[in-house]
């Protein structure tokens, strides 16, 4: 995901092009042959087959309530993190938040605060789930 510019990326393991202005997710699998055009500041979430992972970017005063087992919250800018499960949290800019959650049956419910304008987004908010063995 870029954080700042367009980007073009070729996945020449699907024959594809794409196009991808800021904050737009693009998933591929790891062995895939990937060339990018463009210049940007981008985050990545890398993990294995054996989760299955999601990343959106969040906005302010954006309320999010999820399930996944680990959820990450990279800081765009000064930020709080409000949760019902856990207290208000200050993230600073370029820092990382990690949560685990303590059982399956728990959901998250988080909410974005800072004191810039609703646009920009605040941070991006990524989430992992293990996938069972067969």
């Amino acid at each position: 995901m870029s954080l700042d510019h367009p980007l073009h990326l070729l996945n020449a393991s699907r024959q594809e092009e794409t196009a991808l202005d800021p904050f737009i997710p693009y998933f591929f699998e790891g062995s895939d042959s990937i060339t990018s055009r463009g210049t940007c500041t981008d985050f990545n979430l890398i993990y294995s087959d054996h989760y299955q992972g999601q990343m959106i970017a969040v906005s302010n005063k954006q309320e999010l309530i999820r399930d996944e087992e680990i959820q990450f919250i990279y800081a765009l800018t000064n930020l709080t993190v409000i949760g019902d499960n856990f207290p208000s949290l200050d993230i600073e800019e370029g820092n990382l938040l990690i949560v685990e959650k303590e059982t399956q049956e728990t959901e998250l419910h988080i909410m974005f605060s800072c004191n810039q304008s609703k646009g920009s987004p605040l941070a991006i908010w990524a989430g992992l789930n293990h996938i069972p063995a067969k």
